[in-house]
C-alpha cells in the first residue's frame, strides 16, 4: 500500500522557502509517517506536473523483476506506450532520447496478457513498468504473478481511476513532462524478522534458497529466520467430517492437509502426501536440529532425487530424534485420520496471515513486510532489502547505505488533509498561547511598542522552532 505524496511546491506561486517552512513540511512528514502502518510506507507518487501533485496513485507491486529495495527514492520520466494497450508482436519501443529512467505506462488489456506487455517494456529497456488496471476492483487485493524469472524490469498494476488520469494528461499533452517517484521503504528493526513460506514440492524455490545461502551467511547471526510449510487445507471446518476416505495419495490427517502432485517426465510423479510428510520432516528438522542444519538439507535436497534418511545423515542429524518428532505431531495412533498439531500450527498461521497478505508459496515477510518481486531469481535483491531492515546496517558486509532524497515541500493542492490540518491548528494553538503570554508580560513591563514587537518576533521564531525540534524527534 502507499501514501499520499505531499507534493512539490512552486516558488513563483507560493513564495520564498523558509527555513521554518521547511522545517515545517518535516514535521508534517514526520507526524504522517507515525501515524501510518509499517506496511503503507511504500509510495508511488507524481512529482511533475503540479496539476497531478495531489494524485493518490493506489498500487500493488509485481510478484516478478528485480525491485530495488533500500535504494531510497526512484525518480522517472513517464513515457505513454503507443498504442496504450501495446498488444503487438515483435515491437519495442525507442527509449534512447530520454536521460531519466524511463516509466512505460501500459492500458491493461483483454487483448494480450499482462506478462506480454511486461516483456515489451523489458526489450525496450524501461526501468519500471506500470499497468492501468481496466476493472474497478481492490487493487491492493490484486498481485500480478508471473514464473519467468527472466523479467530484471519491476512492474506494478495502478487503479484504474489514478492511472487514467495520467493516460488523460499524457495524451493532451503531447509535450508535457510527467514524472514520479517510487519510495520503497522497508520497515526497520534491530534484529529483522525474516518469515518464509516455501514447500519442499518446489524445486525451483530450492535452488534459489542455494543460492540465496552465502548471502544468508553474511547476515544470519543479525536476523531471525522461521520457515513455514503451506499445504492445501480442506474447506471443512468440522473434525467429524474428516475419515480415512479422504486420507488419499494427495492427502494426510483424513483429508485435513492436501497438496498437488508435482511430475517430471524424467524422475515420474511425487504425490501430494509425500510433499507434505517431507515439508513435516523438514519443519521437524528445524526444531529439533536447528537452522544450520535445516540450511544444509534443504540446499542439497530435491523432491525427485533425495532419500530423506540418507539426506538427515548426510548432514549430520538426528535421523531418530526427527523421526521421533514426526511420529509424535499426529494427535492419535492412526495418521491416516489423526489430526497434526505441527501442521494445525502452520495451518493457523497461514489463516491469520491471510487476513493481512495475498498469501501464496514461495512467500518471503520481512519485518512483516510483503516482499514482493521474483523471489527466486535475485538472491542479491533480497539480501539488500535484508540489509535495509536492519536499523543499523553491519559494517563491511551491507551495501553503503544509500539514504533516499527528502520529500519535497507540499504544494497548495494537497497540503490541506487532515493529518496536515491537525498539525497547523496544533501549531497555531501554541502560537496564539506564546502571543498571549507575551502580550501579558509585556503590559505588565510597560515596554515601548519597537521593543515589544521585537520581543514578539524572537519569541515566535524561537517557539516555532521549539515546537518543530520536540514533535520531529
Amino acid at each position: 500500500m502507499c501514501i499520499r505524496d505531499r507534493g512539490n511546491r512552486n516558488a513563483r506561486n507560493m513564495g520564498i522557502r523558509s527555513a521554518k517552512s521547511k522545517k515545517l513540511s518535516l514535521l508534517i512528514l514526520a507526524l504522517g509517517l507515525i501515524l501510518l502502518p509499517q506496511q503503507l510506507l511504500g509510495r508511488l507518487v507524481v512529482l511533475e506536473p503540479a496539476s497531478l501533485a495531489s494524485l493518490e496513485i493506489k498500487h500493488s507491486l509485481a510478484n516478478f523483476g528485480k525491485i530495488p529495495y533500500g535504494k531510497g527514492r526512484l525518480e522517472y520520466t513517464v513515457v505513454l506506450a503507443n498504442p496504450v494497450n501495446a498488444c503487438l508482436k515483435d515491437h519495442s519501443f525507442d527509449l534512447s532520447m530520454y536521460k531519466e529512467p524511463v516509466v512505460l505506462l501500459f492500458r491493461r488489456s483483454d487483448e494480450c496478457k499482462l506478462i506480454h506487455q511486461a516483456h515489451l517494456a523489458e526489450i525496450s529497456g524501461a526501468s519500471l513498468i506500470l499497468i492501468v488496471d481496466n476493472r474497478e476492483e481492490d487493487i491492493e487485493k490484486t498481485l500480478l504473478i508471473s514464473v519467468d524469472t527472466k523479467i530484471r524490469t519491476p512492474a506494478c498494476v495502478i487503479e484504474r481511476n489514478s492511472g487514467d488520469q495520467l493516460i488523460d494528461y499524457l495524451e493532451k499533452n503531447k509535450n508535457g513532462k510527467l514524472r514520479i517517484a517510487m519510495d520503497l521503504v522497508v520497515p526497520k528493526k534491530t534484529k529483522p524478522e525474516i518469515k518464509i513460506w516455501l514447500t519442499s514440492g518446489d524445486p525451483n524455490f530450492f535452488e534459489f534458497l542455494k543460492d540465496f545461502q552465502p548471502f544468508f551467511e553474511k547476515v544470519k547471526q543479525y536476523v531471525t529466520l522461521t520457515p513455514y510449510y503451506a499445504a492445501h487445507v480442506s474447506a471443512s471446518s468440522g473434525r467429524e467430517s474428516f475419515n480415512a476416505n479422504l486420507a488419499n495419495q494427495d492427502c494426510i490427517s483424513g483429508g485435513r492437509y492436501c497438496r498437488r502432485p508435482v511430475k517430471k517426465v524424467e524422475f515420474g510423479e511425487v504425490s501430494g502426501k509425500e510433499i507434505i510428510m517431507q515439508d513435516l520432516t523438514q519443519l521437524c528438522l528445524f526444531n529439533v536440529e536447528g537452522e544450520r542444519k535445516w540450511w544444509d538439507y534443504i540446499t542439497g535436497f530435491n523432491i525427485y532425487t533425495s532419500d530423506t534418511d540418507k539426506h538427515l545423515t548426510k548432514v549430520g542429524a538426528n535421523v531418530e530424534a526427527v523421526k521421533k518428532c514426526v511420529e509424535k505431531s499426529f494427535m492419535g495412533p492412526d495418521q491416516q485420520v489423526a489430526d497434526n498439531s505441527i501442521l494445525s500450527g502452520q495451518r493457523d498461521a497461514f489463516f491469520a496471515l491471510s487476513e493481512r497478505y495475498l498469501m501464496r508459496s514461495p512467500m518471503v515477510l520481512l519485518n512483516d513486510m510483503d516482499y514482493r518481486g521474483c523471489i527466486g531469481g535475485y538472491p542479491e535483491a533480497l539480501f539488500e532489502a535484508i540489509c535495509s531492515a536492519m536499523e543499523e546496517p553491519v559494517k563491511d558486509v551491507c551495501p553503503k547505505k544509500q539514504m533516499p532524497k527528502p520529500d519535497p515541500i507540499p504544494t497548495s493542492a494537497n497540503v490541506w488533509n487532515p493529518v496536515i490540518l491537525s498539525v497547523v491548528f496544533l501549531l497555531c494553538c501554541l502560537l496564539g498561547l506564546g502571543l498571549t503570554g507575551i502580550y501579558v508580560l509585556n503590559r505588565k513591563m510597560r515596554s515601548d511598542a519597537f521593543l515589544t514587537g521585537q520581543v514578539e518576533s524572537n519569541h515566535v521564531i524561537s517557539l516555532a522552532d521549539t515546537t518543530v525540534t520536540r514533535a520531529g524527534r
